[in-house]
């Protein structure tokens, strides 16, 4: 059955340098492709100068940054909470939500991993490693945390390492022994069992976490820069440096598309709409695909922000926030024909 005809309203957060802080106020255009409109509407944000990170809370009403040393709230009404972290003096590098948004983790560029309620953004944990951490993911029902670390990638010694804490206790309940260097990526499926990583070579790692093991690993032609997995099959999403994303299924082992989508690094992926639709990130552009042909079915070329380098979609697949490393943000909400 043909699905029904969708839009997309857009907001366009530009900036405006005043100080550390950076007012952003809204611009916006329609822009159309294939059957999708994206409309603009005005909010007024408080920003850092650098971008990291960005991730929507489960219940889609906020969602947090990070690039500076401190963590950054938005509500979708146009407010903001920034939330000091205490002895953070890095930039703030990786955030997660656990499934039920009670948690948030965070990384920096120290060996540290700071966990906090988000019902009163106080501290819960504070996870101490020996290596820097570089990625993190809530896993197993949000139970456990699973943290990427290791030493410098040139070390032939060196071995990356996932650690996996439990978030009733603060302690670590084991580490899995990885590829050369650390692990600079990590997601989880769904259902939280199956945990992808890599170093940012050429190879993903497959996790089996309840039993604690490698369970395979695939192969790409260049060093991967993205990962996702699709929300409701077992179908993993591996971008690269030339700018080619894989899609894998993984209960068949096989490589089911591979996809030209840019002449450079390929910096974000994340699958929309049940994982029908995989948007992708690199350059100025954000492109949408049909997870199923591979067919792109749009590309945001030129629209801010000037370089994409994080995206993020709402677990209720309604709203899709694009950031560049240095400068805008954007969130566009989408919108079936029924929606007011």
């Amino acid at each position: 059955m043909a699905s029904p005809k969708t839009l997309f309203r857009r907001t366009l957060l530009w900036t405006s340098v005043i100080s550390l802080s950076t007012l952003l106020v809204v611009l916006g255009y329609n822009y159309a492709f294939s059957g999708y409109v994206f409309h603009h509407s005005l909010i007024i944000q408080a920003w850092p100068e650098r971008l990291e990170c960005l991730k929507f809370s489960p219940n889609g009403k906020t969602f947090v940054t990070g690039g500076d040393s401190i963590l950054h709230v938005y509500h979708l009404d146009g407010t903001e909470r920034q939330v000091v972290v205490p002895g953070l003096e890095a930039d703030i590098t990786s955030v997660a939500f656990s499934p039920d948004g009670n948690l948030l983790a965070l990384t920096n560029w120290d060996e540290n991993v700071v966990v906090f309620e988000t019902n009163k953004w106080t501290e819960k944990f504070r996870l101490r490693h020996v290596h820097r951490v570089w990625a993190v993911s809530f896993c197993l029902d949000g139970t456990t945390l699973a943290v990427g670390t290791g030493d410098d990638l040139q070390r032939a010694d060196s071995r990356s390492e996932i650690n996996l804490w439990d978030l009733q206790t603060g302690k670590k309940q084991r580490s899995l022994q990885g590829q050369p260097g650390y692990a600079r990526i990590l997601v989880s499926s769904l259902d939280g069992k199956t945990l992808a990583s890599t170093n940012g070579a050429n190879e993903v790692e497959l996790w089996d976490l309840p039993a604690g093991k490698q369970v395979g690993s695939l192969k790409d032609p260049s060093k991967i820069t993205a990962l996702a997995f699709a929300p409701v099959r077992d179908l993993l999403a591996v971008g690269n440096e030339t700018g080619t994303i894989t899609l894998w299924d993984l209960s068949a082992k096989e490589k089911t598309l591979a996809i030209h989508a840019y002449n450079y690094d390929v910096y974000a992926l994340t699958f929309l709409n049940d994982g029908r639709y995989l948007a992708s990130g690199g350059g100025r552009s954000v492109k949408i695909w049909d997870a199923a042909t591979g067919k792109q079915l749009g590309d945001l070329k030129g629209v801010r922000p000037p370089f994409v380098y994080t995206i993020d979609v709402s677990s209720d697949g309604t709203k899709l926030a694009i950031g560049a490393r240095h400068g805008p943000f954007s969130i566009w909400e989408l919108l079936r024909d029924k929606d007011p």
